[in-house]
């Protein structure tokens, strides 16, 4: 047994401790000692920081926070038993699920201690994992303590409580036992993937430090990494002998989760379409939960339903969903007058606010008919030997060419993502193609879909089927989001000039 620290409380504001990073403003409160009383007036501090009461199991909320000291767990789901992930938003519903880095059989395995009296008479403080354990430990609040199994590592995410809906807190802090060395800490992480600030826990053998992290300049925390210790609790691995620091937590305090407030926008503020064709129109979305918006026709010099067919409409977007495409039919006429615009608008959003550009124009491209040239008198000739070639689009052509999209993956792991996507395309005629996967801007966090090109490739125009396989930067997507949305993107160019633009999201999950 190590000899115990000096016992000291620290309260500070907005510094970061050994060497974390901050990128806005914040809060910090820690303490540490060797009983639960020196760490109240810390932990007191940070409540009133998140402000609001404790929600406790409860609905979605506006304000408040809620906590967890794990005695709701029932004596079935503690030790030995493992406890569920998502144990804390579906059965007890207060809005955390965790994340082990580990993940053995997909299930995050996690574990709660015994309590006192419980029908298996298992040792309280993971004792029965190994004994030493129930003399190392000691709770802040209640009985139980709480520690992943196979992992020292934890990702902790936010929802909507009881809810499948994304949402961000705060803040977030937490009770950890018996903290030996700079090895424990805890990083937090907006929903763009970006690192608001990481800090180390003050260091207390066989004690309880406290650590918790406020916001208040509009950051909010999507995601919460803590590291405990550097062995997981097994039999054999004692404290303090051979290098081992084995840490257990108590306590999680966080402010109540809120769904992302979403920002709507046109990707494209020029859209362009030919006459007799399509225009693709698409609107991207930030934020995560659902949210709808709807797309306005009116203005400029077209006419709806004669130069275009209008098609006003709500779009709907649910978690994780980034882009929505709406495809406008352009009329063909007999007359030369010329390109002729129209004026599109995103109004009335719901879950969310307009961004730059909320106004978009569509451009539709004049193309005026060619007139017969008269039937030149036949002189025979040799009938020459036939050579395929592509078919070429006449130079009266108007029509954008069509695009069939057939093998298309909707949804892709991560490893078969970054292995490559194949896809599928046949053109209604012979047409030059583009095909790009694009994700986001800030190095792939693949918050939203449509601003970095991660793979891309140019077709000659040729005519039938074609296979495209696009292989990702690995770069780019190796710190993306556990979770993201891709969006693949075709463009078909015929002989004419006529361009058709076609999208699909592509849903990457773990």
């Amino acid at each position: 047994m190590r000899r115990t620290r000096m016992v000291f409380a620290l309260t500070a504001l907005a510094a970061p401790l050994l060497g974390g990073t901050a990128y806005g403003a914040s809060v910090l409160r820690v303490a540490s000692g060797t009983n639960a009383a020196a760490l109240q007036t810390a932990v007191g501090q940070f409540r009133t920081d998140l402000g609001g009461p404790d929600n406790g199991v409860a609905a979605p909320l506006p304000t408040g926070r809620r906590e967890i000291n794990w005695d709701d767990v029932p004596d079935s789901l503690a030790e030995p038993a493992a406890l569920p992930y998502d144990y804390f938003n579906k059965t007890s519903p207060r809005g955390v699920v965790f994340e082990s880095v580990a993940n053995i059989g997909g299930q995050h395995q996690f574990r709660v201690s015994a309590a006192t009296l419980n029908p298996s008479g298992t040792a309280v403080r993971f004792g029965n994992v190994d004994a030493s354990y129930s003399a190392i430990f000691q709770t802040f609040s209640g009985q139980r303590l709480f520690a992943p199994r196979f992992a020292t590592t934890i990702d902790v995410y936010f929802y909507v409580p009881g809810t499948t809906i994304p949402a961000t807190v705060n803040g977030f802090g937490a009770v950890f036992a018996d903290v030996d060395s700079s090895v424990t800490y805890i990083e937090y992480y907006g929903a763009d993937g970006k690192k608001l600030s990481g800090n180390s826990l003050n260091t207390i053998n066989n004690g309880l430090s406290f650590i918790g992290t406020s916001f208040n300049a509009g950051e909010r925390v999507a995601r919460v990494e803590m590291t405990l210790g550097n062995h997981t609790l097994a039999s054999g691995s004692v404290d303090g002998t051979a290098g081992v620091d084995v840490v257990a937590l108590d306590d999680l305090i966080y402010g109540e989760p809120q769904a992302d407030p979403s920002s709507f926008r046109f990707a494209d503020a020029k859209v362009t379409g030919a006459e007799g064709g399509t225009a693709n129109v698409s609107v991207v979305r930030s934020g995560r939960g659902p949210a709808k918006v709807s797309l306005a026709f009116g203005g400029g010099s077209a006419t709806g339903g004669q130069d275009y067919t209008p098609a006003p409409a709500t779009l709907t977007f649910g978690p994780e969903e980034t882009v929505k495409t709406v495809t406008v039919p352009l009329a063909a006429d007999a007359l030369t007058e010329g390109d002729e615009t129209v004026d599109l608008a995103l109004v009335n959003p719901v879950g969310g606010a307009l961004a730059n550009p909320s106004n978009a124009t569509l451009t539709i491209v004049d193309r005026p008919p060619v007139a017969p040239a008269p039937p030149a008198t036949p002189t025979p000739t040799p009938t020459p030997t036939p050579t395929p070639v592509a078919p070429v689009a006449s130079a009266g052509d108007r029509a954008a060419p069509r695009i069939v999209l057939g093998r298309a993956p909707k949804t892709m792991t991560r490893a078969a993502f970054l292995r490559g996507v194949t896809i599928e395309l046949t053109p209604s005629e012979a047409s030059a193609l583009e095909v790009e996967l694009l994700g986001s801007t800030g190095r792939a966090t693949l918050a939203r879909a449509g601003d970095v090109t991660l793979a891309s490739k140019a077709l000659p125009r040729a005519a039938g089927k074609r296979t495209v396989r696009l292989k990702p930067s690995a770069k780019l997507v190796a710190h993306a989001k556990r979770r993201f949305t891709a969006r693949l993107r075709v463009t078909a160019t015929d002989a004419a000039g006529n361009r058709t633009v076609l999208s699909r999201s592509i849903a990457v999950r773990g």
